[in-house]
């Protein structure tokens, strides 16, 4: 068992974005990251530029894909097939920082911890292990 921890996410409406060459909106947002719904799939491991569009500004951060996956569009009337796309923000100038901490609110200094299971966790005798052959 393994005790983790990260950024509490807070949950966001109404924030339209551009990463890559995709447009999409924020789902959630933490301090070192946010859930997008977007319209292209994005490449994991990979670093784009993020532009979110806010009331007062367009902001520019940059952030790394950890996992792009499809999921069904919101809007049953369209066609077409979204996005959700997980981004750790690797680059954060002090004006994106200000706009991310005004988004998460009191949340952005805020963590969460959580029990993680341990892949190559020991097993008993007779037990298939988590460790490979």
């Amino acid at each position: 068992m393994l005790i983790r921890e990260r950024a509490v996410r807070v949950p966001v409406e109404g924030v339209q974005l551009r990463i890559a060459a995709a447009t999409g909106r924020l789902v959630n947002i933490s301090a070192t990251g946010a859930l997008v719904r977007a319209t292209e799939p994005l490449t994991p491991n990979f670093e784009y530029p993020i532009y979110l569009d806010l009331p007062a500004d367009r902001v520019r951060l940059t952030g790394r894909v950890m996992r792009s996956s499809s999921a069904p569009s919101e809007e049953h009337m369209l066609k077409r097939e979204d996005y959700l796309v997980a981004v750790n923000f690797t680059v954060v100038p002090p004006i994106a920082r200000a706009a991310v901490a005004r988004l998460c609110g009191a949340a952005f200094t805020q963590r969460k911890y959580y029990v993680a299971a341990n892949k190559f966790q020991a097993s008993a005798p007779g037990e298939a292990s988590g460790l490979p052959r």
